[in-house]
């Protein structure tokens, strides 16, 4: 169920809110359970058989986690637990991948699958491989199952993020449940959920318009300049606008509830290094991989050599949790040796004007992304052409998708941020719900128009 269907809109979250406050109001200490019922209701609506494998994965997960405080085998069940949680990433998402790059390099015969990815797979997987890390590192969080099973299900995050700790989630239950939701709280929610909406459906929406058939014709042969530039530009500022936006309406979801999520986005466009963009880019994926991954290696503790390679085995797995594709391994691989580039700059004092860090910086961030996006490296590179080309033969955008690219990247570079915009205005709670119904009542019309309008996060 998307966060901007109509089936969400106008069925599933009014019962949710208005069924959730009733319970506070009539039945207290009943919301947890109401949210836990409606979560899995929103996963079952895709599919009830993974919605059993995501209950078992979450059961499973929670009472080996009782194991390890109980005997205190860490090392042992740790490898045991993040085993099975990677076995079962690895049959559904990556199964396909490594038996063709196996029988390509001869070793085994051809063989294919006929395989579902189960949809919120590499969050969910995520998620708990960090409590397990947790555990066995000495946390002594201990929680009951229905406070744990809610923190994995809990709708707002569970299919694309953002990537929440135990420690961040599990500790607003109680707190949630034994006060009032403030009413500022909703304001914001509904202020954050509409603008991410807007995200969604006026900005990322109508430049995939843009973006898909300059990629098609890419698949055909090598684009012109300007259709290289224009495939760019455009798919690094829808890919934004869909993932922020996305996020701007979990978090919204979420403050409607009581509850906060973490930040995922912060001007990532306005980052002046490689490094800077990924402490504002999916920052909850880019904390998960520094913590679990970069410092389990070493980090920066034994020396250049070693942070360097550890930088770049973390994004190659960086890039690779995104799918099982070689070109998110040659996306992940890119931004490894970017930063590693970058570091080394910062290490030996080079430094560049502001503006030109910038424009290097964004302009990697958007080349790298035509690899993300593209079916195959030649794909990537056949989109990539037209930069070594000097034909300026154009296609498919109008004068309209011109103004969309050029409001797009101010808004993406200058400012201002959602967070911001809601900071800054203060939304009251009957003002909030008066413009969140109008709005929703204007967007109504581009979404019946725009009806197959998936996140694109959804797919990971």
């Amino acid at each position: 169920m998307l966060f901007n269907s109509s089936a969400f809109l106008f069925v599933f979250l009014p019962l949710a809110l208005g069924t959730f406050y009733l319970s506070r109001r009539f039945w207290p200490g009943s919301e947890k359970y109401i949210l836990i019922f409606f979560s899995l209701v929103f996963y079952g609506y895709w599919s009830k058989t993974f919605l059993v494998l995501l209950v078992l994965s979450i059961a499973l997960n929670w009472s080996l986690a009782g194991i390890v405080l109980k005997l205190g085998w860490r090392r042992q069940l740790l490898f045991v637990g993040v085993a099975a949680n990677l076995a079962l990433l690895g049959i559904f998402k990556y199964a396909n991948f490594f038996a063709v790059a196996l029988s390509t390099a001869g070793i085994t015969e051809p063989r294919q699958w006929s395989i579902i990815l189960p949809l919120a797979i590499s969050f969910f997987t995520f998620h708990q491989i960090s409590y397990l890390i947790d555990i066995s590192r000495g946390d002594k969080h201990v929680y009951n199952f229905w406070d744990y099973l809610f923190y994995i299900v809990f709708f707002p995050h569970l299919i694309a993020g953002p990537i929440v700790r135990h420690n961040e989630f599990i500790y607003q239950i109680e707190t949630a449940n034994s006060r009032p939701v403030p009413p500022a709280m909703i304001a914001q929610g509904i202020a954050l959920f509409i603008l991410g909406f807007g995200k969604k459906m006026l900005l990322a929406n109508p430049l995939a318009a843009i973006v898909d058939p300059l990629f098609s014709a890419g698949l055909s042969g090598p684009l012109s300049l300007h259709d290289s530039v224009t495939a760019t530009l455009s798919f690094s500022l829808q890919i934004y606008f869909d993932f922020s936006g996305y996020t701007d309406m979990a978090l919204g979801l979420s403050l409607m509830f009581g509850y906060r999520l973490p930040a995922n986005f912060n001007a990532p466009y306005a980052a002046a290094s490689l490094v800077d963009f990924w402490r504002r880019w999916h920052m909850t994926l880019s904390r998960f991989l520094k913590d679990y991954l970069y410092i389990s290696m070493g980090g920066n503790r034994f020396g250049y050599a070693r942070q360097m390679l550890a930088l770049l085995v973390t994004m190659v797995l960086g890039g690779l949790w995104h799918g099982a594709n070689w070109t998110f391994v040659a996306w992940g691989a890119l931004h490894g040796l970017g930063l590693a580039v970058n570091h080394t700059f910062a290490k030996a004092g080079l430094k560049l004007p502001a503006l030109a860090n910038w424009f290097i910086t964004f302009a990697f961030v958007a080349c790298c992304f035509v690899i993300f996006r593209a079916e195959t490296i030649p794909h990537a590179m056949n989109v990539l052409a037209g930069f070594f080309n000097p034909s300026w033969a154009h296609g498919v955008p109008s004068i309209n998708q011109y103004a969309l690219l050029a409001a797009a990247l101010a808004i993406a570079v200058l400012g201002p941020t959602s967070q911001g915009v809601v900071d800054e205005l203060k939304p009251r709670t009957r003002a909030s719900l008066a413009l969140s119904t109008l709005a929703v009542l204007s967007l109504a019309g581009v979404l019946i128009a725009d009806k197959n309008a998936p996140f694109i996060y959804f797919q990971f």
